[in-house]
């Protein structure tokens, strides 16, 4: 087994690659920075099942019409 190596990534670049994976799933800009936000936050706290390893759900749910893309009202 080959060992594990740590990769650090600039959270803005990160934040990028996020949010154009989110375009590319029909997300409008506000639904897109409120959802990289707390995926950014959750990655940066060390909590990568609310993060970026989420987003692979994430995307599945809003091409499969389980998430809105475009909610009318974002609280």
């Amino acid at each position: 087994m080959k060992p594990r190596t740590t990769k650090t990534i600039d959270p803005e670049v990160l934040r990028e690659f996020m949010e154009n994976l989110l375009r590319a799933s029909g997300c409008d800009e506000r639904a897109r920075r409120r959802r990289c936000g707390i995926f950014l936050e959750a990655d940066l706290r060390g909590i990568g099942l609310q993060g970026l390893d989420h987003l692979p759900t994430m995307i599945r749910s809003l091409r499969s019409g389980k998430i809105d893309p475009r909610p009318s009202r974002a609280s």
